[in-house]
């Protein structure tokens, strides 16, 4: 899988807050939903949204099961998102594996809606990019996150 350095999409009417912008409060709320929808994988499988189902079938990711359960039992929260009614966050798994060279090592990322716990997209992200040019101008640091207890249990 070839890496497009550089290119964000953005989603009309979707509002993001970067995990580096959200309080104690609000970390340990998504950590708390990210925990319920583990659950739901365990007792129910995985579940993948249209979207994803139509990158991997046009190529344009690489996707296990396997690594997308790795990846929900070592996440690091990235970020957290609401699109349209949704609640969803983003989840970079901290397990590397070897990518197209040996010295290329990747990570799985992954956005999970909360309320359905669907993996809405997937992709690679190189282990070693830490995101030194991250533009937090596209993110809301005034977003407060409030979820329902119901996902939060």
């Amino acid at each position: 899988m070839d890496f497009q350095i550089g290119t964000v999409k953005r989603t009309q009417g979707q509002v993001k807050k970067h995990a580096s912008q959200c309080s104690i409060k609000e970390l340990d709320q998504l950590e708390n939903a990210l925990n319920r929808v583990q659950d739901l994988w365990l007792k129910r499988g995985i579940k993948t949204g249209v979207h994803l189902q139509d990158k991997i079938r046009n190529g344009e990711t690489e996707f296990s099961y396997k690594r997308a359960m790795e990846t929900m039992l070592n996440p690091t929260i990235v970020e957290y998102n609401e699109t349209g009614k949704d609640r969803r966050i983003l989840i970079r798994s901290k397990v590397g594996h070897v990518g197209n060279t040996i010295d290329d090592v990747v990570v799985q990322c992954l956005v999970v809606s909360l309320l359905s716990g669907k993996i809405i997209t997937s992709y690679l992200n190189k282990a070693s990019d830490r995101h030194e040019t991250l533009y937090l101008r596209r993110y809301n640091k005034n977003l407060k996150i409030n979820l329902p207890k119901h996902l939060t249990k």
